[in-house]
Parts: C-alpha cells; sequence; structure tokens
C-alpha cells in the first residue's frame, strides 16, 4: 500500500515560516520510511511556485520518495470555546501521515467550536491538528510524548516559551489549569490565543475521567 506524507508550511505575507523545521521533519520522515536521506529540498521547490504576497495561506505539500502535490490555499483561524477529552490509545500519528481518517473519525459527535484533546494511558498526547500547551498559573507546559512533534511546538520549546511535562488527563479534567493553547504551522506559540480550559458540559466523545 502506497504512504504518503503531508508537510503543512504557513505563508504569511509572502514569508515561509519555519522551513528549516519543516525540511528536518520531512527528512526524518523519508529516512524511516524510505531508508534515505530525502532528495526532497523545500526550498527550491517552493521557489517554483507563485505565492501570494499579501494574507494567511496555508501550503500543503504531499510527497512520497518525491513531491506528488503542492497546494496553496487562503486560511482562517478557526474559533474554539472549549476542549473535551477523548481517548485515543489505539492511534499512531508519529508521522505526519495524508490518509487522517483515523484523526478525522474522532470529531463524531464533537460539539461545534469544542477541540478535541487526545488523551494515551491516562495522560495528555496533542488536540486535533495541534500541539497542546497547558498554563498552570506560573509556567506553560507541553506533553513530553505528543502523537506528532509540530514544527510551532520544536520552535517553542527552543526559545524556551515552553517547557516540556507529563500531564495527567484527569488533572485538566480537574481545573488544574487555568487556560490552554493550540499551536501548530498556522499558529505559533505567541500568536495562539491562550483559551479558558472549560470542558463541555455534555459530549458523547468525551472520555469518563475517574
Amino acid at each position: 500500500m502506497r504512504v504518503r506524507f503531508i508537510e503543512s508550511i504557513c505563508l504569511k505575507d509572502g514569508a515561509l515560516r519555519n522551513l528549516s523545521l519543516h525540511q528536518r521533519r520531512l527528512d526524518l520522515t523519508q529516512l524511516a520510511h524510505f531508508g534515505a536521506l530525502s532528495r526532497i529540498y523545500l526550498a527550491e521547490k517552493l521557489a517554483t511556485q507563485l505565492m501570494p504576497q499579501t494574507g494567511l495561506h496555508k501550503i500543503r505539500v504531499t510527497y512520497e520518495k518525491e513531491i506528488q502535490q503542492v497546494e496553496i490555499e487562503p486560511y482562517t483561524q478557526r474559533a474554539i470555546e472549549g476542549i473535551t477529552l477523548i481517548n485515543a490509545d489505539a492511534l499512531d500519528y508519529r508521522y505526519k501521515y495524508a490518509e487522517r481518517s483515523a484523526l478525522e473519525a474522532l470529531l463524531v459527535n464533537v460539539l461545534s467550536g469544542v477541540q478535541p484533546i487526545l488523551v494515551k494511558q491516562d495522560y495528555i498526547t496533542d488536540a486535533l491538528f495541534a500541539n497542546v500547551c497547558f498554563f498552570d498559573g506560573v509556567r506553560w507546559l507541553t506533553p513530553a510524548s505528543p502523537l506528532l512533534e509540530g514544527t510551532a511546538r520544536a520552535a517553542a520549546l527552543a526559545a524556551g516559551e515552553v517547557a516540556t511535562a507529563r500531564i495527567r488527563a484527569e488533572d485538566v479534567a480537574a481545573g488544574i489549569y487555568n487556560s490552554v493553547k493550540f499551536i501548530n504551522c498556522m499558529a505559533v506559540f505567541a500568536e495562539a490565543p491562550a483559551i479558558p480550559c472549560r470542558l463541555p458540559i455534555s459530549s458523547q466523545a468525551a472520555i469518563a475521567i475517574p
């Protein structure tokens, strides 16, 4: 079966963000799946594309051993009003696979405006389509073992904006953390809004926290 991967890259006012981090993840993915470092050079490939010079756009690069497709679309941030915790013990997303049906299936029964946060073995890993950071009143913390190590997370750690920790789902449910940020290539740590940690009153997708 053919396995494809994606890199989602932020284009803001004509500038590509964190391209070296995207290249590193692409290289590691190629090494793990094809046994060799990548011959794909994102900077060279993207230099041949017609890039919008104003506004916020998301670039989606689909690749195997070679690049299959490059798509550029305008991007608007989604409004998030609350969070829900979802059991994802069986989910494996160590690499940024193009096939995302397993992730999208987790959205079933999740209310509009609610961001699912994934839990494995009782610990927080990621949000759906984003890394997650929690504020404990003193510092911002991000899970030490995310499902996918995102580029915004790597940049935030390198800048000292966040620290890693093992974050228990039961502590999130109990209100230990007062704010949460969702970061990805389209919303780096400094830009991501701090959202109150509010679990919805009812959601069939929410896991039971003892």
